[in-house]
């Protein structure tokens, strides 16, 4: 790769020659710090390349304006490289000064600008502003080859690397384009303080990076063309906003202090191309402070229409008030199934087959909709309550995992753990609406209390990413102190009444706490006592009073729940479940708990006011997923709405086809007369035919081959009329 990578280096050079140029605004000293006979001293190359610094030096002195002389320190040594990859330059404000007069306050200034606003030199005169160096290993064959610097200045290279190009970039960079970033903390790296330049950038419906928490700056410097110049004069200029360079991963020396790739600006991070105009620099470095000897730059476009990149949510309709009975649904990875108990009488009542390998599970706040993750299927299916049918399915991501709806069902966000990401999902048609980049294998997923952020934890990465649902984009990376990519974060919950909850480390068993509010870990990791321990699931009350954590010993698989009080932190109980329990769900009025053992195949139902398991109810394969829901009593098939699939059209992305099952009328006594209508027994007989058996009114086929007698069709409109009336 071919690039010029600049790195803000604070130091200090030493001159051996010394020439002015001839600047008609800005004085502008050069400095050539090389030793006799190397560098641009070089006997074979010196005069080439002191022509062509110079030449790129007073493009700078005729675009500025400024009375206080600037001295630019270069020279040229071996920076290495290989056949095809070098760095060509690099370059460093000298000093950076802050809080004086003409100063923005406690904000960072390049010393070639801060004596411009001061007018006086504020690092002095024994120091240069700007220190510049150049590779001059790019003559030499064992770096990139045949292609060399060319010092013409016709801008006319051929294949060679045009040097006035780099110089021009490279000076720009010490005129104030630099960055102070710590990209390992999101903080600002002297006194947490940002430089001019930081304070002109803005990260779309979040805010300015200035003004972000450091999680938010984690996630905005890494989130590609999403970080754009908020300065008038540029905006002006370009007619529109500009992306910052901002990759991820984050580039040490190349990230923010550059524009975007592909703009074909002069301050793009790689070298493609010969360019000798300034473009969106000038306007850039007039936001910043300076003072051009010319007419403002003009326009390269009108500026854009403003247009909404985000329509607003729909608008819930509101539920009518009806009877409810508990159910509890559980994802069986081995088995392809999902198991249903019913809550008051603790017992399986159907087993619904899904697609493979179900992992993630979530339901809607109205209890009409269990959404299901197949991790090995790579789908999303819709799972409808009021009859046990799945009526929707969709491939929405290469490996769902996590599963977290919105309060308002509008939408689900998944985490898809093999390819790095959080997708969100229209919860009426199953598309994607969304993407969005998350750490290394994110697994769990919670939400904020009005669902407008999704806290997902990366099961390698030591961190949290935090995802706006509104915005569809990486808000935060939210670093975990004290882990290691390795510790494997796993499990994570939001209380919603609070803001506060937890995260855990599935290989070092412990749990951090987690606040929505200031994007934050405050306090320190809770160890669980056993000796060799994984943590395996977190869950909240509602009212952020209690934490429930589910943990199992190593050697053993023995698990155990920990009732944690929110509030200081203290265990409450310890409480013995199956082997190695998965996941947990509170039940709708959180008096029970639903814990899913994976390595016993049972769901452990504790009593949460006697703080004790009440039941084990034996499910299927491998149990990873669970959610405990209050479905409306009565609920019709024809009042139960089915996802539609997304309309093709010629511009949509690519979202595969979701599949549906058609809505049919209820087998009941809908309209609770006592009496059931023709219609309603031609559905009875189909569902006795070879439908999906209903969760409370059994099919009338009992033996489910595919006939029926006369005797089940009789005993079936019974049911009906007795059981689901």
């Amino acid at each position: 790769m071919n690039g010029f990578l600049a790195f803000c280096a604070l130091t200090t050079l030493t001159s051996v020659a010394l020439r002015v140029t001839q600047a008609p605004a800005l004085p502008i000293e050069v400095v050539y710090d090389d030793a006799p006979g190397e560098g641009f001293h070089d006997p074979m190359f010196g005069d080439q390349r002191r022509m062509a610094f110079e030449t790129a030096i007073d493009h700078w002195a005729r675009a500025l304006a400024g009375t206080v002389p600037i001295v630019v320190a270069a020279n040229m040594v071996s920076l290495g490289g290989t056949g095809a990859n070098a760095l060509l330059a690099s370059t460093g404000a000298i000093t950076v000064h802050r809080n004086f007069a003409g100063a923005r306050a406690q904000t960072w200034y390049a010393a070639a600008l801060a004596n411009q606003l001061a007018l006086n030199d504020v690092n002095g005169p024994e120091l240069a502003e700007i220190g510049v160096t150049f590779n001059a290993d790019v003559d030499d064959s064992a770096v990139l080859g045949s292609v060399s610097w060319y010092y013409g200045l016709d801008a006319q290279p051929g294949v060679d690397i045009d040097f006035i190009t780099i110089a021009l970039h490279e000076i720009g960079h010490g005129l104030g384009f630099l960055d102070t970033i710590d990209a390992s903390a999101g903080t600002f790296r002297l006194d947490d303080q940002p430089s001019i330049l930081e304070r002109m950038l803005v990260r779309p419906e979040i805010g300015l990076l200035s003004d972000l928490l450091p999680p938010e700056r984690l996630a905005a410097i890494v989130a590609p063309h999403d970080l754009l110049w908020s300065g008038p004069t540029v905006l002006g200029f370009n007619g529109s906003p500009l992306a910052v360079y901002s990759p991820d991963p984050f580039e040490q020396g190349s990230s923010i202090a550059h524009w975007d790739t592909g703009l074909g600006e002069l301050m793009q991070p790689f070298y493609t191309q010969a360019n000798h105009d300034m473009g969106a620099l000038l306007p850039a470095l007039i936001d910043l402070g300076w003072k051009i000897s010319g007419p403002t730059p003009t326009p390269r476009h009108a500026p854009a229409t403003p247009t909404s990149t985000n329509p607003p949510r729909p608008s819930p309709t509101p539920a009518t008030p009806a009877a409810q009975r508990g159910m509890v649904y559980v994802t069986n990875f081995d088995d392809s199934t999902v198991s249903v108990i019913d809550a008051t009488t603790r017992a399986v009542v159907d087993t619904i087959a899904v697609d493979n390998g179900p992992l993630g599970i979530a339901a809607s706040t109205d209890g009409s909709r269990v959404y299901l993750a197949g991790f090995q299927a790579g789908t999303l299916s819709v799972l409808r309550t009021g009859d046990a049918r799945i009526v929707a399915s969709a491939p929405v991501a290469e490996s769902p995992n996590g599963v977290a709806v919105t309060p308002d069902g509008a939408f689900l966000a998944v985490s898809d753990t093999v390819a790095d990401q959080v997708v969100i999902v229209s919860a009426d048609t199953l598309r994607v609406v969304a993407r969005v980049p998350s750490g290394p294998q994110p697994s769990g997923v919670a939400l904020d209390g009005d669902g407008r952020l999704a806290f997902v934890a990366n099961f390698s990465g030591a961190t949290v990413s935090v995802v706006d649902l509104d915005a569809r984009r990486r808000r935060a990376i939210i670093p975990m102190p004290f882990v290691t990519a390795s510790d494997g974060l796993l499990g994570v919950a939001i209380a919603p009444a609070t803001g506060w909850g937890f995260v855990t480390s599935y290989y070092d068993g412990w749990a951090r706490p987690l606040r929505a509010d200031t994007l934050s870990t405050p306090g320190l990791v809770y160890p669980f006592g056993l000796s060799v321990v994984r943590s395996d699931a977190v869950v909240a009350n509602t009212a952020g009073e209690l934490a429930y954590f589910a943990a199992h010993d190593v050697d053993t698989g023995d698990g155990r729940i920990s009732v944690m009080q929110m509030a200081d932190n203290r265990v409450l109980a310890e409480i013995p479940v199956g082997k190695v329990p998965e996941a947990l769900a509170l039940g709708p009025d959180e008096m029970e708990l639903y814990v899913a053992n994976t390595g016993s195949n049972t769901v452990s139902i504790v009593d949460t006011t006697e703080r004790r398991v009440v039941r084990v109810v034996a499910v299927g394969g491998a149990p990873m997923g669970v959610a405990a829901v209050a479905v409306p009593e009565g609920q019709c098939l024809d009042a139960c709405h089915t996802p539609t699939p997304p309309l093709s059209t010629a511009t949509a992305t690519p979202e595969a086809t979701v599949t549906s099952t058609p809505s049919a009328m209820c087998p009941s006594d809908c309209d609770a007369s006592q009496t059931v209508d023709v219609n309603e027994l031609v559905v009875a007989v189909a569902i006795a035919l070879g439908e999906r058996p209903l969760m409370d009114c059994r099919a009338a086929d009992g033996d489910r081959d595919g006939t029926v007698t006369v005797a089940e069709l009789v005993n079936g409109v019974d049911r009906l009329l007795t059981t689901c009336s």
